[in-house]
């Protein structure tokens, strides 16, 4: 098989829900029928108690059949058709998140009606970022919420003076910090 074609089922089984190993634990059973496990670890050279993992996760999928035998378990890919349920799940789930895309959209304005609307959150980093922050503290009023790593003055870069004259600054301001 060419390598684009490959490319693009693995594409595809990736949107249906699958994750990578997944994948290749199905496209092997695909192409060399039942297996047990074994069989399986040393097709794909993985360890065999990740497989274990991965095929209920394809049993529970319903693209991988389970064969208990009193010897042991085989696995095989299930029919292609079992595509079609994921895909079927798939629309229904998308259909349903249609429907209640309204009643969230409304939820999520009347939130944001109640909210203040002078709060808000911003995260700043590095020097640049502190700079950027105490020229926003020195326009603030009312209270200001700060979530530091560390005291200003412990930062590296930050000089402890620099940092103290800021402090005094808030002091006299008589933020609500």
């Amino acid at each position: 098989m060419k390598q684009t074609q490959m490319l693009k089922i693995r594409s595809y089984l990736a949107e249906l829900g699958l994750e990578k190993d997944e994948i290749s634990v199905f496209l092997y059973l695909n192409s060399h029928g039942r297996s047990s496990v074994l069989g399986i670890s040393r097709g794909l050279d993985t360890g065999r108690t990740k497989l274990y993992t991965l095929l209920e996760q394809l049993l529970d999928k319903q693209i991988v059949v389970a064969h208990k035998r009193h010897y042991g378990t085989n696995y095989e890919a299930a029919s292609l058709r079992s595509l079609e349920f994921l895909v079927a799940e798939i629309e229904a789930q998308a259909e349903k998140m249609k429907r209640s895309l309204p009643s969230v959209i409304n939820t999520l304005t009347e939130m944001r009606h109640k909210s203040p609307l002078g709060s808000r959150t911003i995260e700043y980093r590095g020097i640049d970022g502190l700079n950027q922050m105490n020229f926003h503290l020195n326009q603030a009023n009312g209270l200001i919420q700060v979530f530091e790593l560390a005291q200003l003055g412990q930062h590296p870069g930050i000089d402890p003076n620099f940092a103290e004259k800021l402090r005094e600054q808030r002091v006299a301001s008589r933020y609500k910090i």
